[in-house]
């Protein structure tokens, strides 16, 4: 995974634990934050205020960053804008230590994928030359990485009587008899939003929103 594309999805899974805590406190100062680094106001991929972003950077690559480490370093970034910049979250850092248990993390990650999937499609299949594009190829294989840790926490369901996702890497890798293997898969608490993924042993890999 390059550099920035791992920093992009940190930022989404930072905005989306915020945004989803925010109605349960009405923090001032986290609404101020939401506000300027919402995807929704983004240009050219990037948030509009990109200090932000930067400071954001900056701080997590100290830290192992993943689904058990994600809230304590959402939590450490708060207490220490709050002492470079004077912002006050003690409001939300309560909600927080509170409530831990009732904030669906796997569920910000599965939104910054769901994201990198709609990127993905939208990424040209085939360069100028007309061979795959490797860069469309190397998203897949990013997206494919955090589908398996997902999976391994039991976030991720797929069709029970299909091989699980972790399987797509052997048929790719090692040539399988399957000509292509396709399987569905959602996040356990919203099955309505389902994808399907597959590789063809002499083709590119796909994933693609099947309710779309």
């Amino acid at each position: 995974m390059n550099k920035r594309s791992n920093e992009t999805q940190r930022f989404l899974v930072l905005f989306k634990v915020l945004d989803s805590i925010y109605p349960f406190c009405k923090d001032d100062d986290l609404g101020g934050l939401l506000g300027v680094i919402s995807p929704e106001l983004w240009q050219d991929g990037e948030p509009i205020d990109i200090a932000v972003t930067n400071e954001w950077d900056h701080y997590c690559e100290s830290f192992p960053w993943n689904i058990s480490s994600a809230l304590d370093i959402i939590c450490g970034f708060l207490r220490y804008y709050h002492e470079e910049y004077g912002f006050d979250y003690s409001i939300t850092l309560s909600y927080i230590e509170n409530n831990a248990d009732r904030i669906d993390v796997a569920g910000a990650f599965f939104y910054q994928i769901e994201k990198n999937i709609e990127r993905l499609n939208h990424t040209e299949r085939y360069n100028k030359y007309g061979c795959f594009n490797p860069l469309r190829d190397e998203l897949f294989w990013e997206i494919y990485e955090e589908l398996l840790e997902l999976e391994q926490y039991g976030e991720i369901v797929s069709e029970p009587d299909k091989k699980p996702i972790s399987y797509l890497r052997e048929l790719l890798q090692n040539d399988g008899p399957e000509w292509s293997y396709m399987l569905e898969f959602w996040h356990k608490d919203h099955p309505e939003n389902r994808y399907k993924i597959g590789v063809c042993v002499r083709g590119a890999p796909t994933i693609q929103r099947v309710n779309s």
